[in-house]
């Protein structure tokens, strides 16, 4: 027997592309964390990260894999339809935002921040602003 869709209706295709990069994001924050375990095993450090020593290492690669479980769950939540999955990913989202325009003004221009504040900008608006999604998360 096929799972009923939330109370009948469809998903909205904007939802689905946000559930998606959530679980893009779930894999790849796995995969950062089976890398760092890897490195600390072999007693590399990731100086780009900041962290020193094997411990260090280790642990970053538990926080990798503690955020990759978090969106895996918070994208599985959007596709159910839940509210608070559209309220934290609205949050991250914004928090993302400022990080963002942060990292403009003080590193300098990067494409690839730009095309990562458009993203959020869009994913943002497409929460708030429209009448398909405000629809689906009530």
């Amino acid at each position: 027997m096929a799972k009923k869709k939330k109370e009948g209706r469809n998903i909205p295709i904007g939802v689905r592309i946000i559930s998606v990069i959530y679980y893009v994001g779930a894999c790849l924050l796995g995969i950062l964390g089976l890398i760092a375990f890897v490195l600390a095993g072999s007693g590399q450090v990731i100086p780009e990260f900041m962290v020193t020593g094997v411990l260090g290492t280790a642990v970053l690669g538990v926080v990798f894999i503690g955020l990759g479980a978090l969106y895996y769950f918070i994208g599985r939540a959007l596709w159910k339809g839940r509210k608070w999955a559209k309220v934290l990913v609205l949050i991250l989202t914004i928090v993302s935002i400022i990080d963002e325009l942060i990292t403009l003004f003080t590193a300098g221009f990067s494409v690839i921040i730009i095309i990562m504040m458009i993203v959020n900008i869009a994913i943002l608006y497409y929460l708030v602003f429209d009448k398909k999604s405000k629809a689906f998360f009530k």
